[in-house]
């Protein structure tokens, strides 16, 4: 499944410089991979990166 990312829940310094770090801004495509059941972390692919998300990180974005 494809998302875009449209807002984040926290705006601290921390997480946005965290979500910088992952490629990761307002406008860009996430293509969820998979999804643990176990512990909700997601394995997502940005552009040609694959990267996973714990569900802390997932939980405050904003996805369309």
């Amino acid at each position: 499944k494809e998302v875009s990312c449209v807002g984040v829940k926290d705006s601290s310094p921390e997480f946005l410089k965290y979500l910088d770090k992952q490629q990761i801004a307002l406008g860009t495509i996430l293509k969820v991979i998979e999804k643990e059941e176990f512990d909700g972390t997601l394995k997502i692919q940005i552009g040609t990166k694959t990267t996973v998300l714990s569900d802390k990180i997932a939980n405050n974005l904003f996805v369309k």
